[in-house]
């Protein structure tokens, strides 16, 4: 996990939801967060953007797919 990740959810405290799961290749990582932020919106779940990541040039594909699933929440 990212240390700007890790530095959030110490911030948010111990119920804050972290997706944090292994590499798996594009498509398949793809399908678990996107299933897996689904899942916290269908909950009611708050979702925290993190902002930029200063270490990137670009948002990836994944934030894409994540801000448009939680359009429709």
């Amino acid at each position: 996990m990212e240390n700007r990740i890790k530095k959030a959810k110490a911030k948010l405290g111990p119920d804050a939801h972290i997706f944090d799961d292994p590499w798996r290749g594009y498509w398949p990582s793809m399908i678990n967060n996107a299933k897996w932020i689904f899942q916290h919106c269908l909950a009611g779940d708050e979702i925290v953007d993190l902002g930029i990541d200063a270490s990137r040039s670009y948002r990836s594909p994944f934030y894409a797919m994540e801000r448009w699933v939680v359009q429709f929440f």
